[in-house]
């Protein structure tokens, strides 16, 4: 049980990420100035402090002020032998603004691990809920070559819900708490006309959580 409590905590700093880890992001505002019609297929690697996240996703940004989008994550966390596996969708719109790229920005994050021990005949699970009400912000700078560096910061309000459950195959005892929190990230990226580079970090209100720093590429298609 102390394992499953210690697993709980991480998760729940875990939890704060699921939509700010994604990476693979359309129009400025939210990382990547893929045009109208575009696609962006990204992958990044994470380091919240005791694990380590792989992050894959794909957004589309749609004709008109429009981007949708999803990710998977997996967690590896440090001396456990489960992962944490989480998945995202996002949805965001464009303003019609000159100069900088401004769009309001929501989704739904949903991660889970389990744990079992065969021994004592116990199983648990703990999962998580996000709900990210944010606005991104972005703006680009372009030379006379192909490369451009996109500067871009998404702060947001979050509400999150955790599960905890426990069972012996005959008992189950189930626990929620949720939470409201406030998180931004603030990263760069570098791009090419069908590829792009970046990092960025990410920082919660969530207690004892640390920043989280992630570096990616993708690329831009068709």
């Amino acid at each position: 049980m102390s394992r499953f409590k210690s697993v709980s905590a991480l998760a729940l700093l875990l939890a704060g990420g699921l939509i700010a880890a994604q990476e693979a992001s359309a129009q400025a505002c939210l990382g990547i100035p893929a045009g109208p019609g575009r696609f962006a297929l990204g992958g990044s690697v994470g380091f919240p402090d005791g694990a380590t996240n792989y992050s894959a996703g794909l957004v589309a940004n749609v004709e008109g002020p429009f981007s949708v989008g999803a990710n998977y994550t997996l967690t590896k966390i440090d001396d456990v032998d489960e992962n944490f596996n989480s998945f995202d969708g996002i949805v965001a719109y464009e303003l019609p603004l000159q100069g900088i790229s401004a769009c309001p920005a929501t989704g739904l994050g949903y991660g889970r691990i389990g744990s079992d021990v065969p021994e004592l005949g116990i199983s648990a699970t703990l999962t998580t809920v996000v709900v990210p009400v944010g606005l991104g912000l972005g703006y680009t700078l372009s030379g006379r070559g192909p490369l451009s560096l996109t500067l871009h910061a998404l702060p947001q309000f979050l509400y999150i819900r955790t599960t905890g459950e426990v069972s012996d195959g005959d008992l189950s005892i189930e626990d929620t708490e949720t939470a409201s929190e406030f998180g931004t990230s603030l990263g760069f990226r570098l791009g090419l006309q069908q590829m792009f580079f970046g990092a960025s970090v990410s920082l919660t209100t969530i207690e004892d959580s640390d920043p989280v720093f992630s570096v990616g590429l993708g690329v831009i298609f068709p």
